[in-house]
């Protein structure tokens, strides 16, 4: 019984391409090799082992975005494609465009816990990258205050993006509204005492005074809504 010379083809490019990954050439052949036959599995499956090894980032980078075309070539398979990005971005976690296409399909998913742990471990490869924390942060905290219900981790991603700057309105009226809606009144109360020097003097005027009333009512600590109204007396005007 002859065997088909395709077949043939498509086992000997299969072992050169995992001899070689490196060798975009023998990936080509192989490829073409299994569209010749209409079996693209053996390709797949070569190319998840293959990524599955030590290879230099370079090299790791060009095969992973090769191997994401041909899957998309051939199927529509969603959770393969999670698979290998994941791989991809735990390897590689400068790879912004496997970053961004996991992070949209575990959202069209709503795969929230999958996608806050995505963003928790990319937080922590950005170190002390202010540039790429900041974005990180601010849709991190999205994802957990309107979609996955999570208000404490919200309120988390919030303070730390409040940290990398006092300066910023917008992140200061989201933490307060979570700080309020939560009865976090003494977070609150150092949320308004940090943003007071960034404020126009009528602005810090009502600052002090909101600080004053809330040591007052409802924490009902006399001494220090006494301490606060000392504050908002001693730049003078029109007390």
């Amino acid at each position: 019984m002859s065997t088909d010379p395709r077949e043939e083809n498509l086992a000997r490019c299969l072992r050169e391409a995992s001899e070689d990954p490196t060798d975009d050439a023998r990936w080509d052949a192989l490829e073409d090799a299994a569209r010749a036959l209409q079996r693209p599995d053996e390709v797949e499956t070569l190319y998840h082992d293959v990524l599955g090894r030590s290879l230099a980032p370079e090299v790791f980078t060009a095969l992973a975005q090769r191997a994401m075309t041909f899957h998309d070539e051939w199927s529509s398979d969603t959770e393969t494609v999670v698979r290998l990005l994941d791989r991809v971005v735990t390897v590689d976690p400068d790879a912004r465009w496997a970053f961004d296409r996991l992070t949209m399909l575990l959202n069209v998913g709503e795969r929230w816990p999958e996608l806050l742990a995505l963003y928790d471990r990319a937080i922590a490869a950005a170190g002390d990258d202010r540039d790429r924390l900041g974005p990180l942060l601010e849709e991190a905290a999205q994802v957990a205050k309107d979609f996955a219900a999570q208000p404490e981790r919200a309120i988390r991603y919030l303070e730390s993006l409040f940290a990398l700057d006092q300066r910023n309105a917008q992140v200061a009226r989201s933490l307060e509204r979570l700080y309020e809606r939560h009865a976090r009144h003494r977070d609150l109360i150092a949320l308004w005492t940090a943003r007071i020097p960034y404020l126009p003097a009528s602005e810090a005027h009502a600052t002090r005074t909101r600080i004053a009333s809330c040591w007052l009512d409802p924490l009902r600590d006399a001494a220090s809504a006494l301490a606060a109204t000392e504050d908002l007396l001693a730049p003078g005007g029109d007390e």
